[in-house]
């Protein structure tokens, strides 16, 4: 339960991932809850190339689970969003040191922190996502950090033609033990207001699900119960054969 000046705003997560039989390729997710009430939610695309070292993907996840009730203590909530990511880099270098060995280990990394007052934070490494969608729009609140991305910023390449593509992306930005790698960022957004969605999820979604699909299968549906699996869903029906992970905050 939230306050929004004298209204109280009731917030519910939910999550769903449909897993790929590949230990190599493996999403993970968080939501969880400080006693304050500050809600974290992120989700997480790993890859590596060895079974020798933990993946990514669930190092970072481990990471915010174990640090999100001390989160208070930081300067800010932008504070302690980037400062957890260099944490986890460190920690991916020292099991590199350990193993004597330079694996591919490397996940992207997005998702979303309501503080006490409602504020949104938003960060992002790589190309999963965060949208938010109020009064009938859907509105993505992160920047995918892909060659793909710069090709449409750069207006070599439409969003239409970017969807149309078969190939996967390249990633400009990835969370790994080279601080090189990392490009993160970290956004305050206005407050939540009641009525709002936000959604976290991988590419095993969008890049098979368009932001136009995507506002058109919320707009049509009238029960937000079973929305993360009803996305996931959706987009295993339009081809997605990669691991699929959506986290939805409902307000």
């Amino acid at each position: 339960m939230k306050r929004n000046g004298s209204k109280k705003i009731l917030l519910q997560t939910q999550c769903r991932t449909i897993s790929i039989d590949d230990p190599l390729r493996q999403d993970a997710h968080l939501t969880m809850t400080d006693l304050d009430g500050r809600i974290l939610v992120l989700v997480a695309d790993g890859k590596t190339d060895t079974q020798n070292v933990e993946i990514a993907s669930q190092k970072a996840i481990e990471v915010f689970k174990n640090t999100f009730l001390q989160a208070f203590s930081f300067e800010s909530m932008s504070t302690y969003l980037h400062q957890t990511v260099f944490v986890i880099a460190s920690l991916l270098m020292k099991e590199v040191s350990a193993g004597g060995q330079m694996p591919q280990n490397y996940t992207t990394l997005s998702g979303f922190l309501i503080d006490t007052d409602l504020t949104i934070y938003t960060i992002n490494i790589g190309n999963s996502r965060v949208y938010l969608f109020r009064n009938g729009h859907l509105q993505r609140l992160t920047k995918d950090h892909t060659t793909v991305q710069q090709a449409i910023d750069n207006q070599l390449l439409t969003e239409e033609q970017a969807m149309a593509m078969s190939q996967e992306p390249e990633l400009t930005s990835r969370l790994s033990y080279s601080l090189t790698q990392i490009k993160v960022d970290v956004r305050k957004h206005g407050r939540l207001q009641k009525g709002d969605l936000l959604l976290a999820m991988t590419d095993g979604v969008h890049n098979y699900l368009s932001d136009k699909d995507i506002e058109h299968l919320l707009k049509k549906r009238r029960k937000w119960n079973k929305l993360a699996m009803f996305l996931a869903t959706e987009a295993q029906k339009h081809g997605s054969d990669d691991n699929i992970t959506v986290c939805v905050l409902m307000s």
